[in-house]
């Protein structure tokens, strides 16, 4: 899954290292993290009071897109926004 604290951190000029250090944290845990891996969720809090964002805005997409089949006449399948 993708998430947006690689560019929070980007933005910020800091690097994986700084960040890791400023929250007491494992470098590979911040590398982790940017990769979608699993982390705790006091680290995810952290996160999120560090950079003052709700953490579901940094690990959470507002919105899924899947295929969806309609069934009709003359319909055979389309994308869709659910």
């Amino acid at each position: 899954m993708k998430n947006k604290l690689k560019l929070l951190r980007v933005e910020n000029s800091l690097t994986q290292e700084m960040l890791a250090n400023d929250l007491d944290v494992n470098i590979a845990t911040i590398k982790n993290a940017e990769k979608g891996l699993p982390i705790s969720g006091d680290v995810v809090l952290k996160l999120g009071d560090y950079f003052d964002e709700d953490p579901r805005d940094i690990f959470f997409n507002g919105f899924v897109v899947r295929r969806t089949t309609v069934v009709g006449d003359d319909s055979k399948s389309k994308e869709g926004v659910k």
